[in-house]
């Protein structure tokens, strides 16, 4: 298994030198294999959300949908690890047991895209790692 962290799959929509080393290397890779994480989703999703609701033109808007759609569908073409219950004790093992619920909203969405890629880490080092710049 490969998991592909926030990092990755925006290296593989920008393209680029670095998103094509990344291609070419997951083009060895079965699709079956290759995973990203419901926090890399959320992190993306919450970044377009943004970017249409500072859009000021009909023509941001139209791309910034285009691109939010290109993007589901790049996420429909892979396998979705949740962050379930199991997911959440890795999350405190790693993190502790501070970034709960004691903080702000902010300072949790932080500390959830600190600990995302964490546990994305965590998770990688157990499967295979694919590094995306090799």
């Amino acid at each position: 298994m490969y998991i592909l962290d926030t990092d990755h799959v925006s290296l593989l929509e920008r393209g680029g030198s670095s998103g094509s080393r990344l291609e070419n290397r997951l083009r060895t890779i079965p699709l079956a294999e290759r995973t990203t994480t419901i926090i890399s989703f959320e992190e993306q999703m919450r970044g377009w959300l943004g970017y249409l609701g500072r859009a000021r033109s009909l023509a941001h808007q139209i791309e910034g949908y285009r691109r939010m759609k290109g993007q589901l569908e790049t996420y429909c073409s892979m396998v979705i690890l949740t962050f379930d219950e199991a997911s959440a004790v890795e999350f405190q093992k790693v993190m502790g047991p501070s970034h709960s619920q004691t903080k702000s909203p902010p300072q949790r969405r932080q500390a959830g895209r600190e600990a995302g890629s964490s546990w994305t880490r965590i998770r990688a080092r157990k499967a295979a790692r694919l590094p995306c710049c090799a």
